[in-house]
């Protein structure tokens, strides 16, 4: 894997709640909480960067059977800065959402960025993007389907992994929710099929929205903007997207 120099961005707070039952929550050191999935494994990955040794915790999920199953897609998910829980829900509500649906086996990864770091940190970034290249290798992985889906700090990330390097770091397609930047690589940014989304209680709307018109003003084709202006909950409006999940899985690397 290339090394990623990532900008450092701000980091902006906003709320955000769920749309299923779920109440296991794991709490970890610092303020990041990542519900548990359901099924999945927690592991540890441990790698030198920066000429030190660094570790990030992460939830894997697997299908099971998974040997005997095509190629399987890869969902890196990116967390907030921190999370809100309403009736014991929170922003990977999403995740379950897709596990639920029970339409789209693939592999699902939610690496935990270490306390007090930021998505759009390169180190942190290395790390993530790391875990992401070892699973593929371990795993049945279709290296043509590797997406990132990012809340938050990890909506703002979104744009560092897909914008830097020639090959968008190999993803096919990424979804950004309450976040955006790095618009000076817009050129990058547009190659990759994105949907944004934002209402008027994310405090970053502003940021999405001007992506979303920077991405026009480039000619980018492969992108959409959803606004949930006036939504209570704009996670429950994101799991009822009913064609999220369909629109993201047909996505490919070169298509």
């Amino acid at each position: 894997m290339n090394k990623i120099f990532f900008s450092a961005v701000l980091a902006v707070m906003f709320l955000v709640i769920g749309c299923t039952n779920k109440t296991e929550v794991f709490e970890m050191t610092g303020n990041h909480n990542i519900d548990f999935l359901d099924g999945a494994k927690e592991l540890t990955y441990t790698a030198e960067v920066d000429g030190g040794i660094k570790e990030m915790s992460y939830l894997l999920l697997v299908p099971d059977g998974y040997e005997n199953m095509e190629p399987l897609p890869v969902v890196l998910f990116l967390h907030g800065t921190t999370e809100t829980w309403v009736n014991g829900t929170s922003e990977t509500a999403i995740l379950q959402r897709l596990i639920d649906t029970n339409k789209f086996p693939c592999v699902i990864l939610v690496p935990k960025c270490i306390p007090g770091g930021n998505w759009c940190d390169w180190q942190m970034a290395t790390l993530a993007l790391g875990i992401a290249d070892e699973v593929k290798n371990v795993y049945n992985c279709d290296s043509d389907k590797f997406y990132i889906i990012g809340f938050e700090m990890g909506a703002y990330a979104v744009y560092d992994f897909i914008g830097h390097e020639a090959d968008n770091n190999g993803i096919a397609a990424a979804v950004s929710v309450g976040g955006a930047y790095m618009y000076e690589l817009i050129d990058n940014i547009k190659n990759v099929p994105l949907w944004i989304f934002y209402g008027d209680g994310d405090h970053s709307s502003e940021d999405s929205m001007r992506m979303a018109d920077e991405l026009k003003k480039a000619g980018g084709n492969k992108f959409k903007a959803t606004d949930y202006s006036g939504a209570d909950n704009v996670i429950e409006f994101i799991c009822g997207e009913t064609d999220l999940f369909d629109w993201l899985f047909a996505q490919r690397k070169g298509l």
